[in-house]
């Protein structure tokens, strides 16, 4: 996704796209809460908080996909730029609350 500039005339594409990279995260976050639900300890009750902030945010860039989704010509940039903005943000709390499974939980 990075680097590439989808125009108003390959939007459909994008929104294809970017659906199925979702549908990829919310496996990983799914698979993220497994763990956490097979742990146990101090480290539990943060990780649970860390992943309802991440599951928030998975929703936030679903509803910015909706939007693009329904965007006019006039609104695509727009749109689409909200939708990548929350997508990276997504994408880079999945990757911390990984990181911090690994450290924590699953030394």
């Amino acid at each position: 996704m990075k680097g590439v500039d989808y125009t108003y005339a390959h939007k459909s594409e994008f929104i294809k796209s970017m659906k199925e990279d979702l549908a990829l995260l919310q496996d990983e976050v799914d698979r993220l809460s497994g763990k956490i639900e097979r742990s146990s300890g101090a480290g539990k009750a943060e990780a649970e908080r860390q992943l309802v902030a991440v599951r928030a945010q998975w929703k936030t860039a679903k509803s910015e996909l909706e939007q693009a989704e329904d965007a006019q010509e006039a609104d695509w940039d727009r749109m689409q730029s909200g939708f990548r903005k929350s997508h990276g943000e997504l994408k880079r709390s999945i990757e911390t609350m990984r990181q911090w499974l690994a450290d924590k939980i699953e030394p």
